[in-house]
C-alpha cells in the first residue's frame, strides 16, 4: 500500500468531521428557531482494501464517511405567549399546512400561526393550517337500524366532519340557531314527592287531564294549577329566527296504589310544555258540523295547546333513573301516501289540508288517546316537535320531511339501545287507562266498554228470549246533560210521549247494565212494578244506588250467586280472587256477559317504557331524599351574535366567542404523524414533506391515541441542547485535528522517501 493511500485516509476523516461540524453549527444556529428539530451525524467506516499477511488474507481500512444524519424529534421546550393562535403540540404529531389553493402538503411543529386578511389561519410562509370544519347547524336525525353495537357512549373524539380543509373564519358573525337538543338533570325528591294530581282512570296521564292551554287564557287562571304538580323547571330555547321561548317541565309523583313496583320503585309523571299562545302547530279537531267532520285549528285554540310531550320516569330503590316513556302528538305514526300519486291520505291519525299537508287529528277532550310513543334520534333520545312559527306540515315527529328541521331531542339521561323498536308500548298514552271499583266496565262481545262518547250507535246485546238495545242519546227535557240510554223492549211506547228509554250518567248506566244483565230482564228504568208502567224516572241518586258488584256480600260472590230483588242470580265463573272479573248468567245458566271491575294495577316495568337494556348516562335524573333540585339545564340554540374573540382547547378545537354569549366550535385542527419520521424531507422554513421512506401519515384528533395535546398561547422552541452540541463540537474538533495529523505525518514520511534518493 502506498503512503498516498494513508494520506487519503486522513483526508476522509477531515471531510467527515468537517461535515459533522456543519451539522453541529446548523443545530447551534437554530437554537432559537420555533419548532426546530435538531440533527446529529453518525459516522461509518469506509471501504476496506484486501491485503496479504502471514496469516492469510486481511483487510486494511481506507478511512471514514458519513453514515447517517439522524433527525432528533424529541420534545422542545415551551414558551408562553400572548397570542391565542400560537399553538404548541405536547407529544407526538405535526400540524399540516398547505399553500392556499394548492393540495401540496407540508408538516410542521412550528405553531406560530395567524389569521390573514382573508380569515385563513396561516404560518409565516402563508400556508394554511388544515382541520375539520364543525357544522353547528345540523339537528338530530331519526334513528334507523336495530340494536346498537354497544349501549355505551360511543361519541367520537372528532367533532368536525368531512375531510380536513383550510381553517378559515369566513364569517365574523353567527346566524341564529334553533334549539335542537335540551338536556337537564333534576333530582325529584324521594321523600318530598306526593301524587298531587291523580286521575283514577289514567293515573299515568293525570297531568294531561289538569292542563288546559285553550286561548285566550282566562284572566288569573293558570294553564295548570299549582296544586296539580309537585315540581317544575323551565329553560329558554330558540326558534329559527333567534326568538326565545320558554319550555316548562312539570313533574308529579304517581301514587303507589296505581302500579306495582318491586323493592321501593317509584314512578313520576312529567309533562313538557310551552306557552300555548305561541303554539302554532295545527291539528284537526272532530267537528260534526264542519265539512268532512273536522275543523283545522292551531293548537293554541285547543285544550292541548302548548303540550309537547308527556310520559313517565321510573326510579329504582336507590333513586336512580332506570326507565322512561315519552309520548307526543301522534308519536311515530306516519301519514300514509297514495301509492300512485304520492299524495298524503286521510288515514293513520291524519287528515290533509287544502295544500295536501298532513294534519294530525286531536280530540282536546281526550288528549291522552292521541299521544303515542315518539321517535328516537340517532343518539337514542326521544324527540318532540316545537313549531314556533307555524310552518305547514311540521306538527309531529311522524316521518314528514318538513318536520325534520324542527325536531328537538330531550335528554333526561336515558338512551335507548334498540333503535328500530325502542318502546314497550306501541299504543297511545290513553291505553294505560284502567277502570276502578267506582267506575266498573262491562266487557262482552257486544257489551258496553267504558263509554266515552256522547253518541252510542244502536247496538243489540243478545240475551235469551229478549234483547237489550242501546238507543240514542237524549235529553230529559230538563236542560240537563244528555244521558246514555238503553231501550227497554218490555216497555215499548204505545202512547205518544210515553218514554221508552232509561236515562243515566255513565256510572249509573254501568250499574244499570249490571243489574239488568244479572236479572236477564229490565225492571230498573221505572218506578213501581212491571204492570204499573209508570212513566216517571228514577232520580240520579236512585240510579247511582243501583246494585253494583261492591254491594254484593262476599259470601254470596264466593258462592257464585247473588240475591237481587228477592231472586237468586247465578254469577258464574269468578276469575279474580278480588272479584275483579266474573260472568253473569241468566236463571237458566246461560252466560250473558263478562264484567270487569277494578283491574290489578300494572307492574312498573309494564308501563310504556324503553325496552331494556336502557343506557343510563352519568348525568341522568335521580330521586334522592333531600328536596327537589334542578342541577343542570342546557340547550344548544342561540340568537344572532358578533365574533368577539376565539380560543383553542387541548383537543385542537377552535372556538369562536360571540357577543350573544355562546362559544361555538368552528374547526378542529388535524394532527398527523409518521411511522418513520427520519424519512421526512426537511424543506426549510420549519417545514417537512412526506417521502416514500417516511410512509403515509396517520391523522387524528389531539389528545387521542398516540397524538399529543394542543396548547394555546404557547410555542414549542428548538429541541437543541447547547451543552450537548458543545461537547460534540469539541470531539469533532479533536477528530478533525487528529486527521490533519495523519495527513501531515504521511507527508513527512513521503519526504523521507524522497530524501532517500539524494
Amino acid at each position: 500500500m502506498s503512503l498516498t493511500a494513508s494520506m487519503w485516509t486522513g483526508v476522509s476523516g477531515l471531510l467527515a468531521h468537517g461535515d459533522r461540524m456543519n451539522v453541529i453549527g446548523n443545530n447551534i444556529s437554530n437554537v432559537n428557531t420555533v419548532g426546530f428539530k435538531g440533527q446529529r451525524m453518525d459516522f461509518a467506516d469506509f471501504v476496506y482494501q484486501d491485503s496479504f499477511s502471514l496469516s492469510g488474507m486481511t483487510q486494511i481500512g481506507r478511512g471514514v464517511r458519513i453514515g447517517a444524519v439522524m433527525g432528533e424529534f424529541g420534545q422542545g421546550s415551551f414558551e408562553t405567549t400572548t397570542e391565542t393562535t400560537d399553538l404548541a403540540i405536547g407529544g407526538n404529531g405535526f400540524f399540516r399546512v398547505e399553500p392556499i389553493g394548492s393540495e401540496t402538503a407540508y408538516y410542521t411543529r412550528a405553531g406560530n400561526f395567524r389569521f390573514n386578511e382573508n380569515g385563513y389561519l396561516v404560518d409565516p410562509n402563508g400556508y394554511c393550517v388544515q382541520g375539520w370544519k364543525v357544522d353547528n347547524t345540523t339537528g338530530p336525525t331519526r334513528a334507523s337500524g336495530g340494536m346498537s353495537t354497544s349501549i355505551e357512549d360511543t361519541t367520537s373524539s372528532i367533532i368536525g366532519s368531512g375531510s380536513p380543509t383550510d381553517v378559515r373564519l369566513d364569517k365574523w358573525t353567527v346566524d341564529p340557531l334553533q334549539t335542537t337538543k335540551v338536556s337537564m338533570m333534576v333530582n325529584l325528591s324521594k321523600d318530598k314527592g306526593a301524587d298531587k294530581m291523580r286521575d283514577p282512570e289514567n293515573p299515568f296521564a293525570s297531568l294531561l287531564s289538569a292542563w288546559n292551554g285553550t286561548q285566550p287564557q282566562k284572566p288569573n287562571v293558570p294553564y295548570i294549577s299549582e296544586d296539580a304538580y309537585s315540581y317544575q323547571t323551565s329553560i329558554d330555547v330558540y326558534d329559527e329566527a333567534g326568538g326565545t321561548h320558554t319550555l316548562t317541565v312539570y313533574f308529579d309523583q304517581v301514587s303507589s296504589e296505581d302500579y306495582i313496583g318491586s323493592s321501593g320503585k317509584t314512578m313520576w309523571e312529567y309533562m313538557i310544555t310551552m306557552d300555548p299562545s305561541e303554539d302554532l302547530r295545527q291539528v284537526a279537531v272532530p267537528d260534526p258540523t264542519a265539512a268532512g267532520g273536522y275543523t283545522i285549528k292551531d293548537m293554541k285554540d285547543t285544550a292541548a295547546g302548548g303540550l309537547l310531550m308527556s310520559g313517565t320516569l321510573t326510579f329504582d330503590s336507590a333513586g336512580r333513573l332506570e326507565n322512561q316513556s315519552a309520548y307526543v302528538l301522534n308519536g311515530s305514526r306516519e301519514p300514509q301516501k297514495d301509492p300512485v300519486t304520492g299524495a298524503f291520505q286521510n288515514a293513520n291519525g291524519y287528515i290533509t289540508d287544502r295544500d295536501n299537508n298532513p294534519i294530525p287529528v286531536l280530540d282536546p277532550e281526550n288528549i291522552a288517546d292521541f299521544m303515542y310513543p315518539t321517535e328516537v334520534s340517532s343518539a337514542g333520545f326521544p324527540m318532540l316537535v316545537a313549531n314556533f312559527t307555524g310552518i305547514p306540515g311540521s306538527h309531529t315527529v311522524g316521518s314528514v320531511p318538513d318536520a325534520d328541521k324542527y325536531l328537538m331531542e330531550i335528554d333526561f339521561g336515558l338512551k335507548v339501545s334498540d333503535y328500530a323498536d325502542p318502546w314497550k308500548n306501541a299504543d297511545s298514552l290513553g291505553s294505560l287507562r284502567y277502570p276502578t271499583v267506582d267506575n266498573p266496565m262491562i266487557n262482552g262481545t257486544t257489551g258496553l266498554q267504558n263509554p266515552a262518547s256522547t253518541a252510542i250507535p244502536p247496538e243489540t246485546l243478545p240475551v235469551p228470549s229478549r234483547g237489550l238495545t242501546l238507543g240514542d242519546v237524549h235529553d230529559n227535557g230538563e236542560g240537563k246533560t244528555p244521558r246514555y240510554v238503553y231501550e227497554n223492549p218490555d216497555y215499548k211506547s204505545d202512547v205518544a210521549g210515553s218514554p221508552p228509554y232509561v236515562y243515566a250518567d255513565q256510572a249509573a248506566l254501568n250499574a244499570a247494565w249490571q243489574r239488568a244483565l244479572a236479572n236477564a230482564r229490565v225492571r230498573t228504568g221505572f218506578q213501581g212494578t212491571d204492570s204499573a208502567k209508570t212513566s216517571s224516572y228514577k232520580s240520579d241518586a236512585d240510579m247511582a244506588a243501583l246494585v253494583t258488584k261492591a254491594d254484593w256480600p262476599a259470601a254470596a260472590v264466593a258462592a257464585g250467586t247473588a240475591t237481587v230483588d228477592g231472586e237468586t242470580v247465578n254469577l258464574g265463573a269468578i276469575t279474580d280472587a278480588n272479584f275483579g272479573s266474573f260472568t253473569y248468567q241468566d236463571p237458566d245458566g246461560n252466560t250473558i256477559a263478562t264484567t270487569t271491575g277494578a283491574k290489578t294495577p300494572p307492574m312498573a316495568e309494564d308501563v310504556a317504557s324503553i325496552k331494556p337494556p336502557a343506557y343510563r348516562q352519568p348525568n341522568a335524573f335521580t330521586s334522592y331524599k333531600g328536596g327537589h333540585l334542578t342541577q343542570t339545564l342546557s340547550q344548544n340554540g342561540y340568537g344572532f351574535g358578533n365574533l368577539s374573540n376565539y380560543t383553542v382547547d387541548s383537543s385542537g378545537v377552535l372556538y369562536g366567542i360571540y357577543s350573544n354569549g355562546v362559544n361555538l366550535p368552528l374547526y378542529q385542527l388535524t394532527l398527523y404523524d409518521f411511522t418513520c419520521k427520519q424519512g421526512l424531507r426537511r424543506e426549510g422554513n420549519n417545514l417537512f414533506s412526506q417521502t416514500r421512506d417516511s410512509g403515509d401519515p396517520s391523522s387524528g384528533a389531539a389528545g387521542t391515541g398516540l397524538f399529543g395535546t394542543v396548547n394555546a398561547n404557547t410555542l414549542e422552541g428548538s429541541n437543541v441542547d447547547l451543552s450537548t452540541e458543545f461537547v460534540r463540537m469539541i470531539t469533532t474538533q479533536r477528530g478533525f485535528q487528529s486527521n490533519s495529523k495523519v495527513v501531515t505525518t504521511t507527508d513527512t514520511m513521503l519526504e523521507t522517501v524522497i530524501n532517500m534518493k539524494r
